[in-house]
């Protein structure tokens, strides 16, 4: 069995086909076939498998075929056609490597101890990849400090960050891989507030908690106001109500009805017109002369 191509190479998300033939029968020959990946033991199926498509044997070869591929499709791939009792050998195989981007990358902003930019990669394949830091287009060659570590699918990923950065400047952080026709890259402007969405913004969580602080404070006091207000009128019901026995009883009650006026100075309700001037209060006791006896 001859495979064409012996290696191929994709991009996570493309389609991919492969051929395999056999020369040693006629063109039109009536063959099963079969196509497998190694390290498997079963075969794919014709019919069951909808992202990988094994077609039939015609005209001396068979077509499979890998639809929106991922990094796990990775492998050797082997073809294999059978007429009565035997197979037929499935000769080298195709290599079949799968290019993972390190897209999408991102820059986040880190504010403690000090302000410093970092920039991630999403997971990649193969490793091999060329990372640069920008400041308003000037490349940068000092200040960074790159870390590339392998998940346990053998994808890569990394992490750059970039200090000292300075407030009111664009930073870029761009990455070159052989998966990418362009280089990826994310830009950041540095600003007192921060990048919206990046972080978390003291300023903001100062004015939530001053404005509680001020909430709280205004139910305060008019939970005064209405509390004090309700003691004022309980007094004024009750003066009132001494005066209605007092006017209810007046039948009965010889001589007159008395008022005891009681002066204070110590208390001030409005500012006087002068500071000559002093405000006079009372406090209004009745009785009757049945009181005093």
């Amino acid at each position: 069995m001859q495979h064409v191509p012996q290696r191929v190479t994709g991009v996570k998300g493309e389609n991919i086909s492969i051929n395999c033939s056999a020369s040693l029968f006629m063109p039109n020959a009536m063959l099963d076939v079969y196509w497998w990946k190694k390290g498997q033991r079963s075969t794919f199926s014709m019919t069951r498998e909808k992202t990988k498509i094994a077609m039939p044997f015609h005209q001396g070869s068979s077509e499979f075929r890998l639809i929106n591929v991922s990094f796990q499709d990775s492998g050797v791939y082997y073809c294999g056609v059978k007429k009565g009792p035997g197979m037929m050998s499935n000769g080298t195989g195709t290599e079949v490597t799968i290019y993972v981007p390190p897209t999408p990358i991102t820059i986040t902003r880190l504010s403690s101890p000090f302000l410093k930019l970092l920039c991630t990669t999403a997971s990649f394949f193969p490793e091999e990849f060329n990372l640069t830091w920008y400041e308003n287009d000037r490349k940068i060659t000092s200040g960074i400090n790159t870390t590339k570590f392998q998940e346990k699918e053998g994808l890569h990923q990394v992490s750059s960050s970039l200090y000292p950065v300075e407030i009111g400047l664009v930073y870029t952080c761009q990455v070159s891989h052989v998966s990418l026709v362009d280089p990826a890259n994310d830009s950041y402007l540095v600003s007192d507030q921060g990048k919206k969405g990046n972080g978390f913004s003291y300023a903001l969580a100062f004015s939530w908690i001053a404005g509680g602080f001020i909430i709280l404070v205004l139910a305060i006091v008019v939970r005064l106001y209405k509390l004090e207000r309700s003691h004022g009128d309980a007094v004024a019901e009750e003066i009132d109500s001494r005066v209605e026995e007092q006017v209810i009883h007046k039948g009965k009650v010889e001589g007159p009805t008395y008022a005891d006026l009681h002066f204070n100075e110590h208390r001030k309700m409005w500012k006087p017109r002068s500071e000559k001037e002093a405000v006079v209060y009372t406090n209004i006791n009745y009785h009757s002369v049945q009181d005093q006896l």
